[in-house]
């Protein structure tokens, strides 16, 4: 029996089939990991910009009451009737 026909048994073809199956499901795994990361990082620029933009808001907020208020400029006004 030729030595080619050794090696390819049944038993064999089912070992590298199952040797194939556990480095795809590996690699699967691996990539499902790099979209996680991926994911992660972008939540985090997600977060920092809504970080950044609830600061802009308190900043606009605080600016337009000190408008109404007459010190927007650091120097009480004083409005007439008020």
């Amino acid at each position: 029996m030729p030595l080619e026909a050794v090696r390819e048994t049944p038993l064999r073809l089912v070992e590298r089939s199952f040797l194939y199956q556990v480095e795809l499901r590996c690699a699967l795994i691996e990539v499902i990991r790099q979209k996680m990361k991926d994911i992660d990082r972008k939540k985090a620029e997600l977060d920092q910009t809504q970080t950044y933009l609830a600061h802009m808001l308190a900043l606009k907020l605080a600016w337009s009451e000190a408008e109404e208020n007459g010190t927007a400029h650091g120097n009480p006004c004083v409005i007439p009737g008020h």
